[in-house]
């Protein structure tokens, strides 16, 4: 059967226009994959290539046809194999190839308008082509991932394939078996053959190892959100949003109330019954239908075996095939709050008895002196242990150290006091011998920071047999 070549080339020209299209199109979906841009831009190239393919017929024009055909394909094959590297990670320097290609053309405008050589013009091309496949399928065979590994393999064998056969296209160009471009001779068809098989198998090929490509990705992204989501010491959960069934739920939960994964996916959280108040998950839902998001809600929950813990939950729609759910974590933090409880009912202790010592102080200095008394009545109480930490305070401390209540916690009473003489707290309490009543004073002068000078009062007192020591100012 006679192929004529004129079709063969209208037949390549078209799949060359189709591949522009796909790999465009591919890129517009996947903009964020490295090299799909230099591959789409590549392909277009190659394509106006083939534009100027046709005008060599026209001897007006048939030397710059000549040129900027050749160029052109060099230039689409530079773009794909920048692309090729840049897909695989790699980085090639755009300046080293726009030299190759300038260097090129000046070679082909060489030998078409002043040397016009048609046989080693061909071989030049050739050969330029073939260096070009082999550096692609190098850069296959070397650079290839695990996601596209067998892929890339196959494409490199392709462009070998390919780059060989441009070699042996060469020696047949210098032995001068190969003519004009639409030859009907043997060696021409087979080259439209080559450059139509191998334009669309690489073309295929990279898409799909750009599909390759995103499904490894979208697995390990799916694998690294279910690490992350099981190894939360929080119990997270999904839920729908109208019915409150679950869907998924997470180590954290399990270790958290003591069900299992079995128990509770496909029952509601109020069939599971780990909501002390149900009116809880109900300001929940509220929330979020309201604002979207609920942060920060302290509830009651129930484990298995009936025992219960204080949670801190924060939750936020979702939207999973198309209906609403909610994500939620839920943080124990029922240890925090009995240690907040604790210290509350001990700072109240110890408070409750900083003013029944400042009540007694009044009654004693009324008995021996009411200008005494009248100079308690505006003092200013702390409770300090052994080692000076505030124990307790009154609220004139809070407005005369001009510090916070809570920055008044646990401080020591040199952050607070600084002692003349260049006495420490330490020096003062040894003062206060075993043998000394409870109610013995020692006075001593102090000035409280950027404040006004003090008289105090270092009183060892025993609470619960742990010795603390109260200092009244005034």
């Amino acid at each position: 059967m006679k192929i004529d070549i004129h079709t063969l080339a209208i037949v390549l020209s078209l799949t060359s226009l189709l591949q522009v299209i796909a790999l465009f199109a591919q890129y517009q979906v996947n903009k964020t994959q490295r090299g799909l841009g230099w591959w789409a831009l590549g392909s277009a190239t190659l394509a106006l290539g083939f534009v100027f393919n046709y005008l060599r017929d026209n001897p007006t024009l048939a030397s710059f046809a000549i040129v900027a055909n050749n160029t052109l394909f060099i230039f689409g094959l530079l773009l794909i194999y920048v692309g090729v590297l840049r897909f695989l990670g790699q980085h090639e320097r755009c300046g080293r190839l726009i030299a190759s290609c300038t260097v090129f053309t000046l070679v082909i405008i060489y030998f078409t308008y002043i040397n016009n050589d048609l046989v080693v013009r061909q071989a030049i091309f050739a050969v330029a082509i073939a260096t070009i496949s082999f550096l692609i399928a190098w850069g296959l065979f070397i650079h290839r991932t695990r996601s596209v590994n067998a892929l890339a393999y196959f494409l490199a064998v392709v462009f070998l394939a390919s780059g060989s056969f441009f070699i042996l296209r060469a020696l047949a160009s210098l032995a001068g078996v190969v003519g004009d471009l639409f030859t009907p001779s043997l060696i021409q068809i087979a080259t439209y053959l080559d450059v139509l098989i191998v334009s669309t198998l690489w073309t295929f090929g990279f898409i799909i190892m750009v599909n390759q490509r995103l499904n490894e990705e979208t697995r390990e992204a799916k694998e690294n959100l279910e690490l992350i989501f099981n190894t939360s010491p929080d119990a997270t959960l999904i839920s729908r949003l109208h019915d409150g069934v679950l869907v998924n739920i997470n180590e954290g939960f399990t270790a958290l109330t003591n069900f299992t994964r079995a128990e509770v996916i496909g029952k509601s959280s109020l069939e599971v019954n780990i909501w002390k108040n149900p009116e809880d998950r109900q300001k929940v839902v509220t929330a979020l239908k309201e604002k979207g998001s609920c942060e920060n809600l302290e509830a009651v929950f129930k484990r298995k075996d009936g025992s219960q813990l204080i949670g801190m939950l924060s939750a936020k729609l979702i939207t999973l095939q198309g209906e609403s759910h909610i994500i939620s974590v839920t943080r124990d933090i029922t240890d925090r709050k009995q240690a907040e409880e604790a210290l509350r009912k001990s700072e109240t202790g110890y408070r409750e008895i900083s003013i029944k010592l400042q009540d007694a102080y009044l009654r004693m200095s009324q008995k021996k002196d009411k200008i005494e008394a009248r100079k308690y009545i505006e003092s200013i109480i702390f409770l300090t242990a052994d080692d000076g930490r505030i124990c307790g305070f009154t609220k004139e401390a809070v407005g005369i150290t001009k510090k916070s209540h809570s920055a008044l916690q646990g401080c020591n009473i040199q952050d607070i006091l600084i002692f003349q003489g260049g006495q420490t707290f330490m020096d003062l309490i040894h003062k206060a011998r075993p043998r000394m009543s409870h109610l013995t004073t020692i006075r001593f002068k102090n000035q409280l920071e950027d404040g006004p000078v003090y008289e105090a009062k270092l009183t060892r007192i025993f609470v619960e047999s742990k010795r603390l020591f109260y200092i009244v100012l005034y």
